[in-house]
């Protein structure tokens, strides 16, 4: 009767799971109209409404749409970084920077609850996200890895989050540590290859051991090499370097942006540094279903959970691991003489 496009399903929530709320409420608020009629068409309607709140009024319902806003940026917060078919590592600094800035926008609101809200939202936020020397580095440098992000953001999230000296020199942190992950990664590359830092170190390299077979002739590629280092031309940049002074790429904010695909497609550029994005990229931020991660209610432990000693508590962890190894295959041969022992050890029992 009042038109109504939306295909939403109406549903009830569950008072331990607030992502259930944010539903009922979302899908609630285009059916607000509907619901105004309802209450003028069955008078069942609004009689059963006036044993509790009474029926929803204009107020009601700009309460409702606060909230379906308030919620909603969790709510896709905690499904993206709760994904399991893509890499999540690399998303997550972006999404906790803008908690942050939405929660300080909210302390600052004309709004007196969500003023309040966002007060006490903040002390816990800080209390996870305020210091960031206590973070693992790793939720930085998978920042500096996205070819969208590199440093120049870092430093820009760093600044903005934290302040403009302290973001600074917390961005020089995150570069040195960035560089002292590249160098590992480069020294077991070399070891596995045998190989020198750079092309021109392998080529000298190479010369010299085939001139100790015969007399080596210099020609004009070595000729003009060494031009080139004398004059301080020709300077020997990592993949790190090399990737660092690229420009950001620009992605539009509707195209989905692939960095595992655009790292395979650049791995022949960057040898060393791809192998340590792939190690990187690969570590999910979180391994929390957004299922738990909704839920308000705590973890529930019956009294056989709860009442384990350390003995069983090893006794368990050892035959997990039993279980494990079982899977490998064994052939019949094996399996039989295992059985043969076993029988020859209860015939002496």
């Amino acid at each position: 009767m009042e038109g109504i496009k939306s295909k939403s399903s109406l549903c009830l929530d569950v008072c331990t799971r607030w992502n259930s709320t944010y539903l009922m409420l979302n899908a609630a608020q285009k059916f607000e109209n509907a619901f105004d009629r309802y209450a003028t068409i069955d008078p069942c309607f609004k009689f059963d409404l006036q044993s509790s709140d009474g029926l929803p009024d204009s107020l009601d319902w700009e309460n409702v749409r606060r909230l379906v806003d308030f919620l909603g940026h969790f709510y896709d917060l905690t499904l993206r970084i709760s994904g399991s078919r893509y890499v999540t590592s690399n998303i997550f600094f972006n999404e906790i920077s803008s908690i942050n800035c939405l929660l300080q926008e909210w302390q600052g609101s004309n709004d007196i609850e969500l003023a309040c809200m966002g007060d006490r939202m903040k002390v816990k936020f800080d209390k996870y996200w305020g210091d960031p020397n206590k973070m693992n580095k790793i939720i930085y440098i998978t920042v500096v890895v996205d070819p969208r992000y590199k440093l120049e953001f870092m430093e820009f999230a760093l600044s903005t989050v934290y302040g403009k000296e302290k973001g600074m020199e917390l961005a020089k942190k995150i570069k040195l540590t960035v560089y002292g992950l590249f160098d590992e990664y480069k020294k077991t590359y070399q070891a596995e290859h045998g190989c020198g830092s750079n092309v021109a170190g392998n080529t000298s390299e190479k010369n010299e051991s085939e001139g100790a077979k015969k007399k080596s002739r210099l020609n004009l590629r070595d000729q003009f090499l060494k031009d080139k280092i004398e004059t301080g031309e020709a300077n020997n940049k990592s993949d790190l370097d090399c990737y660092l002074n690229e420009g950001i790429k620009v992605v539009d904010a509707k195209e989905e942006f692939d960095i595992l695909k655009w790292w395979q497609l650049n791995s022949y550029r960057f040898p060393i540094l791809s192998i340590m994005v792939r190690d990187i990229l690969a570590m999910p931020i979180s391994t929390v279903a957004s299922e738990s991660a909704f839920s308000t209610r705590g973890r529930v432990l019956d009294p056989f959970r709860s009442s384990l000693t350390p003995k069983i508590v090893e006794a368990l962890i050892c035959a997990k691991d039993w279980l494990r190894k079982s899977h490998c295959c064994k052939s019949i041969e094996e399996q039989i003489a295992d059985l043969e022992r076993l029988e020859e050890g209860m015939r002496f029992d």
